[in-house]
């Protein structure tokens, strides 16, 4: 597990991982397991349910769950939800045959918590929260899961349709920590569709969200993923990391994240290496983001680095709003961020990429450094900013602007422009019109920042931050050329591994080359070390083998490391292993069996299904034409009741498994 954390954050964390009892059990869960004795023990005897095994478990237990679909519950009751309890860990992604924690695959093995418990794509009868966490519950890692069909329309709860966290009247800060998790298609009918947070009544809470995906969630009112509301001297600092907010719609506002601090809360959120892409506030303001201090010194100053904005729109604020209103203060941190292709849809509506605030006696100052807003769309010449008695500062910044008088837009505006501004020139991003917003080598962008703004070691695309000594303006770190001249780099699948080879014209202080390997094309690990020719004038070859690659996309690239451990990075090269997603439907079946072949290279496969003893039933082939099939078979009713196990045989990928029940009609 990786943790990054922020000030007391850590400390906190820290403390209530201690406080885990340690060798506590490990419980598994497998819903396709029927024939064990169903006790959780062990895959063989794995519980068919999560929820069993939540209920089952105590402080310092792991569950491991295997690919599926889990319910909160197995009847039509809309209120149960999932019930985390204290001090436990739940890892999704695995097949079901693992014996250590590292082995599973959350990315291939889906592992679905979904709230359709009624009808089939029927909304209406969904559950209110797939996931409740109550505020006796402070800590627990949720990692490897895709929660999605929350709907939160009930008489009480309006709001976290996916998940809900409270820490209301509580002391014992609530810092959950959830990692690899994809939320998508909940729907809230006020707040957050995906997540509320909650902390009142001088409640804290300091939930962290790493690589978590949130995409397709809908509010009928504001932060149509997630609302963070810290209220009546409530404390959130909820922390976003390495996380892509996409195409989530809010009613109101904040058509991804609403951050509300209010009566003397607060909502201090930190976005770090995020990214915000079309995401939509129909009625209100904010396309990405809302951030309201309202009322007693209520505070909402986020914290976002290294992030994206494209693409957002809002009536107002086609990005982010900062309002600080009724004695409320918002004045976020906006460092190395890039906001391109934002817009606003109201008649009127102001402020393309970023709208502050300050009037009704609150307070809107944020500070905008090392950032490019460029091509962002809004009338009244406020593309770049609007400013209503706010005070926001602008620096060390690339804008499509003049100069600084060009960005005074509204009432009162005070943008103050400090040094290192750059107006009107080109940031060359390396494809614009199709999001593209890495910088080219001769972008002015480059080597143009503010170096003490900014203390994150990588920027949004994992490179490190600062590769010439002097931070570049925007949220990617242009690529610096490598000291040796590559004359090629290549990756090719050569039966079940992956050749790289790569060579060389030049080379001035190299001492070696690390072959790093990715899943996603953002996270790379180092595979291999290979020593450089140091100084060189001559053509150098190299090449390696990269055994056992990963199903699905498979990413390479070479890190070159100087004698003084300065480094740099070669281009991506990518190689498709299908992953072969067999899958059957329903299970268990009464009479007619749908078997899905997903994933798979084009050609013909030969399948067969073997009872519980290894006797063959039936073999088949199937052509794939497009990388997914779907083969109908109705003499599955006339199979005796009991186990049956599906095999493919002649996949170029390897050998696939999948087990389904028949029972009784």
């Amino acid at each position: 597990m990786t943790i990054n954390c922020l000030k007391l954050t850590c400390l906190t964390l820290l403390l209530s991982l201690a406080s885990f009892t340690q060798g506590q059990n490990t419980i598994f869960v497998d819903a396709s397991n029927i024939g064990g004795v169903n006790n959780g023990s062990s895959w063989t005897d794995a519980y068919l349910e999560l929820s069993t095994a939540l209920n089952n478990a105590s402080s310092g237990d792991q569950i491991w769950v295997a690919q599926g679909t889990y319910f909160p519950t197995s009847t039509t009751n809309r209120l149960v939800s999932f019930q985390i309890p204290q001090n436990i860990e739940i890892y999704g992604g695995f097949i079901g045959t693992e014996t250590t924690l590292s082995q599973r695959d959350w990315e291939n093995n889906l592992t679905i918590l979904s709230g359709d418990i009624g009808t089939q794509g029927d909304v209406t009868d969904n559950s209110n929260n797939v996931i409740f966490v109550n505020k006796t519950t402070t800590f627990f890692i949720l990692d490897g899961f895709t929660i999605q069909d929350g709907n939160a329309d009930g008489i009480y709860l309006k709001s976290g349709a996916g998940m809900f966290i409270s820490s209301y009247a509580d002391s014992n800060p609530s810092n959950p920590v959830i990692n690899n998790c994809t939320f998508k298609s909940n729907t809230s009918e006020d707040n957050g569709g995906a997540i509320y947070i909650e902390a009142g009544a001088g409640g804290v809470a300091s939930p962290i969200f790493e690589n978590c995906t949130f995409e397709k969630n809908e509010s009928g009112f504001s932060g149509g993923a997630v609302y963070n509301s810290g209220y009546s001297s409530g404390d959130i600092s909820t922390i976003f990391i390495d996380c892509m907010f996409a195409n989530n719609l809010a009613g109101e506002s904040g058509g991804a994240v609403f951050n509300h601090g209010g009566q003397g809360g607060s909502a201090n959120v930190t976005f770090k290496q995020c990214n915000f892409e079309s995401n939509t506030s129909t009625q209100g303001h904010g396309g990405a983001m809302y951030n309201l201090g309202s009322i007693s010194n209520g505070e909402s100053s986020p914290i976002i680095i290294n992030c994206r904005f494209y693409d957002n729109s809002g009536f107002a604020a086609g990005a982010i709003y900062n309002n600080g209103t009724d004695t409320g203060n918002s004045s976020p941190d906006i460092i190395n961020c890039t906001f391109v292709r934002n817009f606003t849809t109201g008649a009127g509506g102001t402020g393309g990429a970023i709208y502050c605030n300050g009037s009704v006696g609150g307070n809107s100052s944020p500070i905008i450094s090392n950032t490019i807003i460029w091509g962002n769309n809004a009338p009244f010449n406020s593309q770049v900013i609007r400013s209503v008695e706010g005070s926001p500062t602008i620096q060390y910044s690339l804008v499509d602007a003049a100069d600084c008088t060009a960005l005074q837009s509204g009432t009162n505006p005070n943008i103050t422009c400090g040094a290192g501004m750059i107006y009107n020139i080109d940031p060359l991003f390396t494809y614009q019109a199709g999001g593209d917003l890495t910088l080219t080598l001769s972008s002015p962008a480059i080597d143009a920042g503010d170096n003490t703004q900014n203390s994150e070691f990588t920027d949004l695309a994992k490179f490190n931050r600062i590769a010439n000594g002097t931070i570049d303006i925007g949220a990617y770190e242009g690529a610096a050329a490598l000291p040796i001249e590559l004359i090629t780099f290549t990756a090719e699948l050569i039966a079940d591994d992956v050749q790289i080879k790569w060579a060389t014209a030049n080379e001035i202080n190299n001492e070696f080359f690390s072959i790093q390997h990715s899943t996603d094309g953002v996270n790379f690990t180092n595979i291999e070390r290979i020593e450089g020719a140091g100084n060189s004038s001559i053509v150098n070859t190299y090449s390696t083998t990269h055994h056992e690659p990963n199903r699905g996309t498979n990413y390479y690239r070479l890190q070159q490391t100087d004698f003084d451990g300065t480094t740099t990075f070669s281009h991506i090269e990518a190689i498709k292993i299908f992953s072969g997603k067999l899958s059957t439907y329903p299970n268990p079946v009464l009479n007619h069996l749908s078997i899905s072949f997903g994933d798979f290279e084009k050609g013909d496969l030969e399948f067969a299904i073997y009872n519980i003893y290894g006797k063959e039933i039936i073999r088949q082939k199937v052509e794939i034409t497009d990388g997914l099939h779907v083969v109908e078979l109705d003499q599955a009713g006339s199979f005796i009741p009991g186990t049956y196990v599906i095999k493919v045989f002649n996949s170029k990928s390897g050998t696939y498994t999948q087990k389904f029940q028949k029972i009784i009609d």
